[in-house]
């Protein structure tokens, strides 16, 4: 899956076929993630099913806890959307705690989406761990599929549910820029040449091997 003007259309169908009620969005440490997180809670919010977007990724100093009331209490709306922000961080993670929020949230929210941040963090997993089903997303260019098998291989493990995983072509370096550092990491003597630089001065200008067709 690309991510373009409407990446979530099929993704939504999938989540409300399978009654996903709680899916965690996680990264590869690339950070895309969060907006990821919030587009789909939007489009979920926007079809009608009341949702919920908790984010768990971020440092916060929120006074309210999983364990209580408060966790409910919190919950601000967004531009129509029920938001809640990081909970106090005095104290780690608690998966039962998370499972039980969640299960008090859900009889409200049809969904729970969670940004849970990097799915190779300790934080993150535990995010991963409490929901019904994960999507993943990769950063083209920065994250290898190394990382990803294992992950896919941990999931099975703990039972949660891959639902798909989001290419996310920005991060992916342009051609011209790639050939030119290519250059600079292989033939590093050349540089001591002035046609040299003016052959990776191109690269990394043009605007075809860039990107930019007009």
């Amino acid at each position: 899956m690309t991510l373009r003007q409407d990446p979530f259309s099929g993704l939504t169908t999938l989540v409300q076929s399978k009654g996903v009620a709680s899916l965690a969005i996680a990264d590869l440490g690339g950070g895309s993630a969060a907006w990821v997180s919030q587009a789909l809670a939007q489009r979920l919010q926007s079809l009608g099913d009341a949702t919920l977007m908790l984010e768990l990724a971020e440092q916060s100093h929120a006074s309210w806890s999983l364990d209580d009331i408060s966790a409910h209490t919190a919950i601000s709306n967004q531009g129509g959307l029920a938001y809640l922000g990081a909970p106090e961080q005095h104290r780690p993670l608690q998966l039962n705690s998370l499972v039980q929020a969640l299960l008090r949230w859900q009889q409200e929210f049809c969904t729970v989406v969670v940004h849970a941040g990097s799915a190779l963090e300790e934080r993150g997993i535990l995010a991963i761990s409490g929901c019904q089903g994960v999507l993943l997303v990769v950063d083209g260019g920065r994250d290898d599929e190394e990382k990803l098998e294992r992950l896919k291989v941990r999931l099975k493990h703990q039972g949660v549910m891959l639902m798909g995983v989001v290419h996310n072509r920005s991060a992916l370096p342009t051609l011209g820029r790639e050939l030119a550092a290519s250059l600079t990491r292989r033939l590093g003597w050349l540089s001591r040449h002035n046609w040299f630089e003016r052959l990776q001065g191109w690269l990394q200008q043009n605007r075809f091997l860039n990107g930019h067709w007009s």
